[in-house]
């Protein structure tokens, strides 16, 4: 019951992950004074992916919930 339960939320909680990475990710840069690398850079379109198809995928599921399935695989 709680993995269906955490399950229907899914998309939600990758799309508040990632924009925790970004947002750690730019304190680091503004506050540290740390230089991103390329690495850094390049993971960062990764996580602008997820963050948006995270939170589209979100809505979707609410308005459809067959969705959800789908939606849980590409994540």
């Amino acid at each position: 019951m709680r993995i269906v339960r955490f399950a229907s939320h899914w998309p939600a909680v990758a799309a508040l992950a990632a924009a925790a990475m970004l947002a750690t990710a730019h304190g680091f840069e503004t506050f540290g004074h740390f230089p991103p690398c390329e690495l850094c850079l390049r993971q960062r379109d990764i996580y602008w992916l997820i963050l948006f198809s995270g939170a589209a995928l979100s809505l979707a599921s609410r308005l459809r919930p067959t969705v959800l399935r789908v939606a849980c695989a590409i994540l």
